[in-house]
């Protein structure tokens, strides 16, 4: 199953609205793609991404992601982190 993680100005209720379904049935493995790193301008995207693997998680689901650039998973939130380390810094 392919799904497209809504983006831009939604409310995380609605997104979660617009997921839920597809998790609900029950599906063995959910394939994602364009997975942009997460910086500081997507953090509202970054945080409905983590409650749906969370979700994915609860269900059994497996995920298979497709990453828009060439970071790895590992640094998939890494430009967030930093941008809030240094912020938490300079204050």
């Amino acid at each position: 199953m392919y799904l497209d993680l809504p983006r831009g100005v939604v409310s995380c209720k609605l997104a979660l609205q617009i997921i839920q379904p597809y998790i609900r049935r029950r599906y063995d493995v959910i394939f994602i793609e364009g997975v942009p790193p997460f910086n500081l301008a997507l953090r509202d995207e970054a945080r409905r991404f983590v409650v749906f693997v969370d979700m994915a998680y609860e269900n059994k689901s497996r995920l298979a992601l497709s990453l828009t650039s060439q970071v790895d998973l590992d640094g998939l939130f890494q430009p967030l982190l930093h941008a809030a380390y240094m912020q938490v810094s300079i204050e």
